[in-house]
């Protein structure tokens, strides 16, 4: 009796022992549905970094500022909200010269600032300088001497308070950058290097 009640016994710990590791197979359809959708998210995640980095690709930093490039149809839009106006300057001459231009009144500081790739010069004898010129008029004035900066380029920072300024200042929409000799004379050169217009 004794001997049939443990053959008994280890068959039912048998049976016990197969159902327990049996896997029911709604377990294993959760598992691979889990997993596709972790590989949908990364995927998801991934397609936003690529596209943030397609976005910073055209964007410069000009004197602390990010400036993005933009199509002309949505250039207007975009000064309008952001408060300043930028333009590209073309080269005038066979120097391949290129740069960028913004104007911006913020707090009744009006401010005007270049950042150009120009040749090297012989600074003890030549100088770069910015002009803002009113088209149609032969009226402009000086923004002064171009600086080289740590990347190459060269920049311009011009500043006034408004109270100080011309009431026509937004009408000197004529950005000229002009190679300059080292001498006493103030008025501008008539080698232009780069050109640009504000609408």
């Amino acid at each position: 009796m004794k001997r049939h009640f443990n053959m008994k016994y280890a068959q039912h710990r048998s049976s016990l022992t197969k159902e327990h590791h049996k896997i029911p197979w709604n377990i294993i359809g959760f598992v691979v549905l889990g997993l596709i959708a972790i590989v949908i998210v990364l995927f998801a995640l991934r397609g936003d970094e690529d596209a943030e980095m397609q976005d910073t690709e055209n964007i410069e930093q000009i004197d602390g500022i990010q400036v993005e490039y933009i199509d002309s149809e949505t250039e207007d839009e975009l000064d309008a909200s952001l408060g300043y106006e930028e333009i590209q300057l073309f080269a005038v001459d066979d120097s391949g010269s290129s740069g960028i231009a913004r104007r911006e009144s913020v707090g009744g500081l009006f401010t005007h600032v270049v950042v150009a790739t120009l040749p090297s010069i012989e600074a003890q004898y030549y100088y770069y300088e910015g002009w803002l010129v009113k088209p149609g008029i032969t009226d402009f004035f000086s923004t002064g001497e171009m600086f080289a900066r740590d990347d190459g380029k060269w920049g311009l920072v011009w500043e006034i308070d408004e109270l100080n300024a011309r009431e026509d200042l937004d009408e000197f929409t004529q950005v000229v950058i002009t190679l300059e000799p080292r001498d006493d004379d103030a008025s501008p050169s008539a080698r232009h290097i780069l050109e640009g217009e504000f609408k």
